[in-house]
């Protein structure tokens, strides 16, 4: 019997050493090596929290005042190249993940096609 989870732990090596990968790393370190940068995502992560803390409580939707904030987070992050940046190879990082994924899955769905 085959044990998956060797092949799972080369995918992960493998995957850590994508131009994808590489890429979000950098950019991570460039987001931490800039303290406004820095500050600004901890406050985006801040806001985030706090909606989540609020859906846990049944609120789904944002206060007024906290999506003042988010906005003004917002706008701050768009000006912000280091973070866009980020954004961006996260992106592409979740983008290869799906590809990963529909690879992974696509036998099972092949297994249910045959039930047509």
């Amino acid at each position: 019997m085959i044990n998956i989870y060797d092949s799972v732990n080369e995918l992960t090596a493998n995957f850590e050493k994508t131009d994808e990968f590489v890429a979000l790393r950098d950019a991570i370190n460039a987001v931490k090596a800039n303290e406004n940068s820095l500050k600004l995502y901890h406050h985006m992560e801040e806001i985030r929290n706090k909606f989540i803390a609020e859906q846990e409580k049944g609120n789904s939707e944002m206060s007024a005042e906290l999506q003042k904030e988010y906005k003004e987070v917002e706008a701050q992050i768009g000006q912000d190249e280091l973070i866009k940046n980020m954004m961006i190879h996260e992106t592409a990082v979740y983008q290869l993940l799906n590809d990963i994924q529909k690879s992974l899955t696509d036998p099972i769905s092949n297994l249910y096609d045959a039930l047509k």
